[in-house]
Protein backbone atom coordinates (compact mmCIF):
# COMPACT_ATOMS: atom_id res chain seq x y z
CA UNK A 1 0.00 0.00 0.00
CA UNK A 2 0.75 3.49 -0.13
CA UNK A 3 1.26 3.64 3.89
CA UNK A 4 3.56 1.01 3.50
CA UNK A 5 5.79 2.42 0.78
CA UNK A 6 5.82 5.89 2.78
CA UNK A 7 6.92 4.09 5.90
CA UNK A 8 9.28 2.42 4.20
CA UNK A 9 11.47 5.38 2.80
CA UNK A 10 10.33 7.33 6.02
CA UNK A 11 11.47 4.31 8.73
CA UNK A 12 14.62 5.68 10.73
CA UNK A 13 15.20 9.23 9.00
CA UNK A 14 16.65 11.66 11.17
CA UNK A 15 18.41 15.20 9.60
CA UNK A 16 22.16 14.71 9.19
CA UNK A 17 24.48 17.70 9.81
CA UNK A 18 27.55 17.44 7.71
CA UNK A 19 30.11 19.77 8.87
CA UNK A 20 32.32 21.23 5.83
CA UNK A 21 35.50 20.29 5.23
CA UNK A 22 38.74 22.87 4.67
CA UNK A 23 39.33 21.48 1.15
CA UNK A 24 38.76 23.70 -2.33
CA UNK A 25 39.05 23.54 -5.91
CA UNK A 26 39.39 25.57 -9.14
CA UNK A 27 36.56 23.17 -11.05
CA UNK A 28 33.47 22.37 -11.24
CA UNK A 29 32.07 18.59 -11.27
CA UNK A 30 28.67 17.16 -12.87
CA UNK A 31 28.28 13.48 -11.44
CA UNK A 32 25.82 11.45 -13.73
CA UNK A 33 23.79 8.81 -11.50
CA UNK A 34 21.90 7.32 -14.65
CA UNK A 35 20.25 3.81 -14.76
CA UNK A 36 21.49 2.51 -11.44
CA UNK A 37 18.85 -0.11 -11.47
CA UNK A 38 19.31 -1.12 -8.00
CA UNK A 39 17.52 -4.44 -7.32
CA UNK A 40 19.13 -6.20 -10.02
CA UNK A 41 22.42 -3.90 -9.08
CA UNK A 42 23.75 -5.16 -5.54
CA UNK A 43 25.78 -3.18 -3.51
CA UNK A 44 28.77 -5.30 -3.67
CA UNK A 45 28.53 -4.98 -7.52
CA UNK A 46 29.66 -1.33 -7.14
CA UNK A 47 31.75 -0.41 -3.95
CA UNK A 48 34.46 -0.23 -5.77
CA UNK A 49 33.03 2.27 -8.03
CA UNK A 50 31.98 4.46 -5.16
CA UNK A 51 35.68 4.40 -4.01
CA UNK A 52 36.80 5.66 -6.73
CA UNK A 53 33.96 8.47 -6.82
CA UNK A 54 34.42 9.42 -3.49
CA UNK A 55 38.21 9.64 -4.05
CA UNK A 56 37.16 12.12 -6.46
CA UNK A 57 35.25 14.45 -4.84
CA UNK A 58 37.99 14.46 -2.30
CA UNK A 59 39.90 16.50 -4.57
CA UNK A 60 37.40 19.37 -3.76
CA UNK A 61 36.09 21.26 -5.80
CA UNK A 62 34.13 24.70 -5.94
CA UNK A 63 30.73 23.46 -7.00
CA UNK A 64 29.30 19.58 -7.19
CA UNK A 65 26.10 18.66 -9.35
CA UNK A 66 24.64 15.61 -8.71
CA UNK A 67 22.03 14.38 -11.93
CA UNK A 68 19.68 11.91 -10.83
CA UNK A 69 18.62 11.14 -14.18
CA UNK A 70 15.99 8.02 -13.73
CA UNK A 71 16.57 4.53 -12.73
CA UNK A 72 17.33 4.59 -9.47
CA UNK A 73 15.38 1.91 -8.12
CA UNK A 74 14.29 -1.61 -10.94
CA UNK A 75 10.61 -1.28 -9.82
CA UNK A 76 7.89 0.85 -8.95
CA UNK A 77 6.20 -1.39 -7.21
CA UNK A 78 7.15 -2.52 -3.73
CA UNK A 79 5.63 -6.45 -3.81
CA UNK A 80 5.48 -6.72 -7.41
CA UNK A 81 8.09 -5.82 -9.86
CA UNK A 82 7.06 -3.55 -12.59
CA UNK A 83 7.53 -0.47 -14.43
CA UNK A 84 5.97 2.91 -13.98
CA UNK A 85 3.49 2.31 -16.89
CA UNK A 86 2.98 -1.26 -15.69
CA UNK A 87 5.33 -3.73 -17.39
CA UNK A 88 6.03 -6.66 -15.59
CA UNK A 89 9.77 -7.05 -14.79
CA UNK A 90 11.97 -10.07 -13.42
CA UNK A 91 11.37 -10.07 -9.42
CA UNK A 92 13.59 -8.05 -7.11
CA UNK A 93 14.07 -7.79 -3.36
CA UNK A 94 12.80 -4.19 -3.24
CA UNK A 95 13.46 -3.30 0.43
CA UNK A 96 16.91 -5.04 -0.03
CA UNK A 97 17.31 -2.52 -3.57
CA UNK A 98 16.21 0.70 -1.42
CA UNK A 99 19.05 -0.46 1.31
CA UNK A 100 21.72 -1.16 -1.51
CA UNK A 101 20.50 2.34 -2.68
CA UNK A 102 20.93 4.23 0.42
CA UNK A 103 24.25 2.95 0.95
CA UNK A 104 25.77 4.41 -2.55
CA UNK A 105 23.62 7.17 -2.56
CA UNK A 106 24.31 8.57 1.09
CA UNK A 107 28.16 8.44 0.88
CA UNK A 108 27.97 10.92 -2.38
CA UNK A 109 25.77 13.51 -1.06
CA UNK A 110 27.61 13.78 2.17
CA UNK A 111 31.23 13.98 0.57
CA UNK A 112 30.02 16.19 -2.09
CA UNK A 113 28.74 18.63 0.25
CA UNK A 114 32.00 18.52 2.46
CA UNK A 115 34.56 18.63 -0.69
CA UNK A 116 32.69 21.61 -2.78
CA UNK A 117 31.66 25.43 -1.95
CA UNK A 118 28.22 24.84 -3.51
CA UNK A 119 26.44 21.35 -4.46
CA UNK A 120 23.01 20.81 -5.75
CA UNK A 121 20.94 17.34 -6.19
CA UNK A 122 18.58 17.03 -8.89
CA UNK A 123 16.00 14.12 -9.76
CA UNK A 124 14.66 13.44 -13.07
CA UNK A 125 11.77 11.27 -13.94
CA UNK A 126 12.55 7.78 -15.16
CA UNK A 127 10.39 5.23 -16.96
CA UNK A 128 11.14 2.35 -14.08
CA UNK A 129 11.37 4.72 -11.01
CA UNK A 130 8.82 7.30 -11.14
CA UNK A 131 7.04 7.09 -8.16
CA UNK A 132 9.47 5.39 -6.02
CA UNK A 133 12.24 7.77 -6.92
CA UNK A 134 10.27 10.40 -5.66
CA UNK A 135 9.79 9.00 -2.66
CA UNK A 136 13.50 8.25 -2.36
CA UNK A 137 14.40 11.68 -3.20
CA UNK A 138 12.20 13.54 -0.98
CA UNK A 139 13.55 11.06 2.11
CA UNK A 140 16.82 12.64 1.07
CA UNK A 141 15.26 16.08 1.52
CA UNK A 142 14.44 15.33 4.79
CA UNK A 143 17.95 13.48 5.79
CA UNK A 144 20.04 16.44 4.49
CA UNK A 145 17.55 19.95 5.45
CA UNK A 146 20.85 21.88 4.67
CA UNK A 147 21.57 20.91 1.34
CA UNK A 148 20.11 22.36 -2.14
CA UNK A 149 18.51 18.63 -2.93
CA UNK A 150 15.68 19.18 -5.61
CA UNK A 151 12.51 17.39 -4.75
CA UNK A 152 9.68 18.08 -8.17
CA UNK A 153 7.86 15.47 -10.48
CA UNK A 154 10.16 16.65 -13.63
CA UNK A 155 10.94 14.78 -17.08
CA UNK A 156 13.69 17.46 -17.60
CA UNK A 157 15.71 20.57 -15.64
CA UNK A 158 18.32 22.64 -16.62
CA UNK A 159 21.00 24.20 -14.34
CA UNK A 160 24.08 25.88 -14.70
CA UNK A 161 27.56 24.94 -14.12
CA UNK A 162 30.10 27.42 -13.29
CA UNK A 163 29.54 31.02 -14.47
CA UNK A 164 28.62 30.27 -18.02
CA UNK A 165 27.44 26.47 -18.71
CA UNK A 166 24.21 25.46 -19.31
CA UNK A 167 23.29 21.65 -19.02
CA UNK A 168 19.52 20.17 -20.04
CA UNK A 169 19.09 16.76 -17.93
CA UNK A 170 16.59 14.02 -18.73
CA UNK A 171 16.30 10.11 -18.63
CA UNK A 172 15.86 9.69 -22.46
CA UNK A 173 13.05 7.99 -22.90
CA UNK A 174 10.97 10.86 -24.07
CA UNK A 175 11.37 14.00 -25.60
CA UNK A 176 15.06 13.05 -26.67
CA UNK A 177 14.81 14.12 -30.21
CA UNK A 178 13.72 17.63 -29.01
CA UNK A 179 15.91 18.15 -26.07
CA UNK A 180 18.20 20.69 -27.47
CA UNK A 181 15.28 22.78 -28.73
CA UNK A 182 13.27 22.44 -25.61
CA UNK A 183 16.59 23.47 -24.04
CA UNK A 184 16.12 26.78 -25.79
CA UNK A 185 12.59 26.87 -25.37
CA UNK A 186 12.09 26.56 -21.65
CA UNK A 187 15.35 27.76 -19.99
CA UNK A 188 15.91 30.90 -22.35
CA UNK A 189 17.31 32.73 -20.01
CA UNK A 190 20.15 29.61 -19.17
CA UNK A 191 20.46 28.96 -22.63
CA UNK A 192 20.98 32.76 -23.55
CA UNK A 193 23.61 32.90 -20.88
CA UNK A 194 25.63 29.34 -21.43
CA UNK A 195 28.85 29.29 -23.58
CA UNK A 196 28.52 25.71 -23.77
CA UNK A 197 25.56 23.96 -23.63
CA UNK A 198 24.81 20.41 -23.03
CA UNK A 199 22.47 17.78 -22.93
CA UNK A 200 22.79 15.28 -20.41
CA UNK A 201 20.71 11.79 -20.15
CA UNK A 202 20.56 7.93 -20.05
CA UNK A 203 18.18 5.42 -20.64
CA UNK A 204 19.90 3.26 -23.22
CA UNK A 205 22.86 1.87 -21.22
CA UNK A 206 25.13 2.74 -23.60
CA UNK A 207 27.90 5.52 -24.41
CA UNK A 208 26.73 7.94 -27.30
CA UNK A 209 28.52 11.50 -27.87
CA UNK A 210 26.81 13.35 -30.53
CA UNK A 211 28.03 17.64 -31.19
CA UNK A 212 24.73 18.80 -32.64
CA UNK A 213 25.65 22.38 -33.87
CA UNK A 214 26.70 24.07 -31.06
CA UNK A 215 24.74 21.59 -28.37
CA UNK A 216 26.94 18.28 -26.87
CA UNK A 217 24.12 15.31 -26.65
CA UNK A 218 25.62 13.03 -24.06
CA UNK A 219 23.74 9.83 -23.70
CA UNK A 220 25.89 8.17 -20.71
CA UNK A 221 25.81 4.25 -20.00
CA UNK A 222 25.41 2.19 -16.68
CA UNK A 223 27.47 0.05 -14.72
CA UNK A 224 24.36 -1.98 -13.98
CA UNK A 225 24.99 -5.36 -15.17
CA UNK A 226 22.61 -7.39 -17.35
CA UNK A 227 18.74 -8.66 -16.33
CA UNK A 228 17.61 -11.45 -17.66
CA UNK A 229 15.61 -9.67 -20.46
CA UNK A 230 18.65 -8.04 -21.72
CA UNK A 231 20.81 -11.52 -21.42
CA UNK A 232 18.13 -12.90 -24.28
CA UNK A 233 18.12 -10.14 -26.24
CA UNK A 234 21.90 -9.77 -26.54
CA UNK A 235 21.99 -6.06 -25.18
CA UNK A 236 25.10 -7.26 -23.52
CA UNK A 237 27.73 -5.85 -25.15
CA UNK A 238 27.81 -1.99 -23.74
CA UNK A 239 30.82 -0.59 -21.56
CA UNK A 240 29.97 -0.94 -18.34
CA UNK A 241 30.44 2.02 -16.20
CA UNK A 242 29.81 5.54 -14.65
CA UNK A 243 30.88 8.87 -15.94
CA UNK A 244 31.45 12.27 -14.40
CA UNK A 245 31.85 15.61 -16.03
CA UNK A 246 34.72 17.82 -14.77
CA UNK A 247 34.34 21.85 -16.02
CA UNK A 248 35.72 25.05 -15.53
CA UNK A 249 33.27 28.04 -15.32
CA UNK A 250 33.63 28.67 -18.60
Amino acid sequence: SIDELISLFNEKVEPVKVIKSNVHGKNNLVIACSDFHFGITKFKDVQNRLVELIDLIHRGWKQIVITQLGDLLHSDALNTSKTTKGTELDPIDFVQAVRDAERFIFPIIEESYKYSDSMQMFNINGNHDETTSFMFQEMLRAKYPEMDIKVNNSYREAFVVGKSVGLLALHGHAAKTKAPMLFATEYPEIWSKSTYRMVLYGHFHKEVVNDDFGVVEHQVGTFKKSDPYESKNGYTMATKKMECFEFDDQ
